[in-house]
């Protein structure tokens, strides 16, 4: 069964386009570098007004896996050295919360 690795990230709105770009220019080819990760999406999360007004900005990083062993691997070697670079730059400016969702199936139009 095919896995999904969901790390979400709540950024505070005063470090957000420098934080985006970091992701874009730094840690998504970090994460893609690994030869388990099949893929990688970066979507930013619509969340409710209240939010937006506390000064954060809610976004997800996907990454595919064929199966629970690829995930392991990853998972074993290099899921914190990737972030390590962001944690150094942006500090506690954004928080992280990780799933991992089992994909039972997909469907394309």
């Amino acid at each position: 069964m095919k896995k999904i690795y969901n790390i979400t990230f709540s950024v505070d709105s005063s470090i957000e386009n420098e934080w985006i770009d970091a992701v874009q220019k730094d840690f998504i080819p970090t994460l893609l570098a690994h030869q388990a990760v099949r893929g990688v999406d970066f979507i930013q999360v619509n969340t409710p007004q209240e939010m937006a007004e506390q000064g954060s900005s809610t976004f997800t990083i996907q990454l595919g896996f064929d199966s629970q062993e690829m995930l392991d691997t990853f998972l074993g070697e290099k899921e914190y050295a990737a972030e390590k670079a962001l944690k150094e730059r942006f500090g506690e400016k954004y928080l992280t919360f990780r799933l991992v969702l089992n994909n039972i199936s997909s469907h394309k139009k």
